[in-house]
């Protein structure tokens, strides 16, 4: 796991790398002092005056420069950890982002499946109601078939012992004249 910066701290870093350049640099302008508020004892040699005063003016440009480097480095990093907490600030909501879709999906997942079987449901509840009913209407077909039937049978009972009745229960008709014409017995 990448550690978190604080701006905070970067800036008392910063603050604190200031604060060790001054001190250098009044820790070396101190013997400066000191050598100027000594009472010139013996005559110095221009010379040596002259490379002392070069010497002195070289550190204060090398402290003025380090100072110089030292800002700006810590700028540099400042800038550095801004953009690594940037970075990880975007990854961060890259990865929301990404729980937040996988959340939706899920439950858009959760949703269709739930629906899914809701309808396999009543798709199965209507399947056995449709074969219910049409057994049921088979169980009618073949109740009214066999009623059909039934009535059928004594509808043609009520026809051949009506025809019975009329043949079988007549009395015997005696013609005057069984024979015709022709020649012909009439029976009746």
């Amino acid at each position: 796991m990448k550690p978190h910066f604080v701006p905070s701290l970067v800036l008392s870093l910063a603050l604190s790398g200031l604060t060790t350049a001054q001190e250098v640099v009044r820790s070396n302008e101190s013997p400066a002092r000191s050598t100027a508020e000594k009472p010139a004892d013996a005559p110095r040699d221009p010379a040596i005056e002259s490379a002392r005063r070069q010497q002195d003016s070289l550190t204060m440009e090398n402290l003025v420069e380090a100072e110089r480097l030292k800002k700006e480095t810590n700028a540099l990093r400042a800038e550095i950890t801004r953009l690594k907490m940037e970075r990880e600030l975007m990854g961060e909501k890259n990865a929301m982002e990404d729980a937040k879709r996988i959340q939706a999906d899920r439950e858009a997942d959760i949703k269709f499946i739930r629906e899914k079987d809701r309808l396999i449901k009543e798709a199965e509840f209507t399947r056995i109601q449709a074969e219910k009913l049409a057994n049921e209407l088979k169980s009618v077909q073949s109740q009214s078939a066999i009623e059909i039937t039934k009535l059928q049978n004594d509808i043609s009972r009520i026809e051949t012992s009506a025809k019975r009745s009329q043949y079988a229960d007549s009395l015997p008709e005696y013609l005057a004249k069984p024979l015709r014409d022709a020649g012909v017995v009439v029976v009746s």
